[in-house]
């Protein structure tokens, strides 16, 4: 009787422990590929999916399967991501591949995904950048560079982030520059106004001045960081100087002339008895065209003006009672921004659609004083007082009109120090010193 016995209870032990170990039920891989199939018309269910991915994975930690699984797992994350992308939720996108990423390393999705998510972050900040949103896009290009260095789309993003540029402004007669998210400021002129950086980012041009009042002086050439100043002109005759677009000279404004120099002083032009011209704007981007100001000495007009020789000059418009304070040309060359009293202004290169884009009432009662444009043409920043402060600060403006605040970032001494209403410019590159 026991060796009648005996086989069959061997058997139906054998069975009972094989199912321990592999009789798993697969109704929630089943409920989870499903969802996951679906999902691209429900983007819900993917977050369902993985949930049931999870549960059988809790419920069979040593299941054969576990390594497919977790596969599925992480294509999930992927195509849940791609969905994200298509949407223009790009932060989400990116959550979804980074967690993909550090929660499933050993997938084959995972190193897909280092391949895939360079390109991802310079997508995002292309796009942000072109919603005039430069200070998100420069944190996600530099989050792209820190961890993808040797990514040829970090490269890319070295490349876009130089054309969110380098601003340059005065504190008292101490130059500042920074870059445009604020970070790596550090004073590089004292006793010197009017900064003007160079179309490459590397040269700084301002004028030195003796006395604090003064608005002529040296014209003075440096680096961008401050090094190797020299001096341009001997006789400090000189104010309010622009480079050229190929950045081969500077155009200055002396007394009732214009001379434009070289980037070693010697002077390539001088432009005599310009005596209705109170200030230089910007040249337009290729360099064959100045917009300047013209003061009519007998009345109380203002004439926005372009000259290609100051000869003869195109008057785009005038103002009353009301003179124009600065004037910016943009990189596309669309449009001229011009300041006043009222606020700020645009108008196209032939004096047409002339717009008033932001009037001071409508924020704040804000006194402008001066004004340039992003290199990527999306933004403006402007040095503004409100009615109710009493000191200037930088501020900057999409071109949806919406004005922020300009925060940037300590000296290495603690010193936060504040814009005085003269020359901001902004200008390509990108300080890493």
């Amino acid at each position: 009787m026991s060796k009648m016995y005996i086989v069959p209870i061997i058997i139906v032990s054998v069975i009972f422990g094989l199912c321990l170990t592999g009789c798993e039920s697969t109704a929630d891989l089943r409920e989870a590929r499903a969802l996951k199939k679906s999902a691209s018309n429900n983007r819900e269910n993917y977050q369902e999916a993985i949930q049931y991915y999870q549960k059988f994975l809790t419920q069979y930690p040593e299941s054969s399967r576990r390594n497919k699984v977790l596969e599925e797992v992480a294509d999930t994350y992927y195509l849940w991501a791609e969905d994200e992308k298509q949407l223009n939720h790009w932060e989400s996108g990116v959550q979804l591949l980074q967690k993909a990423s550090t929660d499933y390393p050993e997938t084959k999705v995972a190193s897909k995904i280092e391949d895939v998510l360079p390109e991802y972050l310079l997508e995002w900040s292309q796009q942000l950048t072109y919603q005039g949103e430069f200070r998100h896009a420069l944190d996600v290009l530099n989050h792209l560079i820190m961890h993808y260095p040797a990514s040829g789309y970090a490269q890319e993003g070295r490349e876009l982030r130089k054309k969110h540029g380098i601003i340059a402004f005065n504190s008292g007669t101490d130059i500042y520059v920074m870059n445009a998210n604020g970070t790596k400021i550090r004073k590089v002129a004292e006793s010197a106004i009017d900064p003007t950086i160079s179309p490459d980012g590397e040269k700084i041009a301002y004028i030195k001045i003796q006395n604090p009042n003064d608005r002529q002086g040296y014209l003075y050439l440096s680096n961008i960081d401050g090094r190797k100043a020299k001096q341009l002109l001997d006789k400090p005759i000189a104010s309010e100087p622009n480079f050229s677009p190929d950045g081969s000279s500077i155009l200055i404004t002396k007394g009732d002339a214009f001379q434009k120099v070289d980037l070693s002083g010697r002077t390539i032009d001088v432009y005599f008895d310009i005596k209705d011209f109170d200030t230089i704007g910007s040249f337009n981007p290729t360099g064959e065209k100045v917009v300047a100001f013209l003061q009519n000495p007998r009345g109380k007009t203002s004439r926005l003006c372009v000259t290609e020789n100051f000869d003869e000059y195109i008057e785009l418009t005038t103002t009353e009672n009301d003179p124009i304070r600065d004037a910016a040309w943009s990189l596309d060359d669309l449009r001229i921004v011009y300041v006043t009293s009222k606020g700020l202004h645009t108008i196209s290169p032939d004096g047409q659609d002339e717009q008033d884009f932001l009037l001071s009432d409508t924020i704040g009662g804000m006194d402008i004083r001066a004004v340039d444009i992003s290199p990527t043409g999306n933004n403006m920043i402007f040095i503004g007082k409100k009615s109710t402060e009493d000191n200037y600060h930088l501020y900057y403006v999409t071109l949806d009109k919406e004005v922020l605040p300009f925060e940037y970032q300590p000296t290495k001494e603690g010193k936060k120090p504040l814009p005085s209403p003269r020359r901001v410019s902004w200008s390509y590159g990108y300080l890493r010193y």
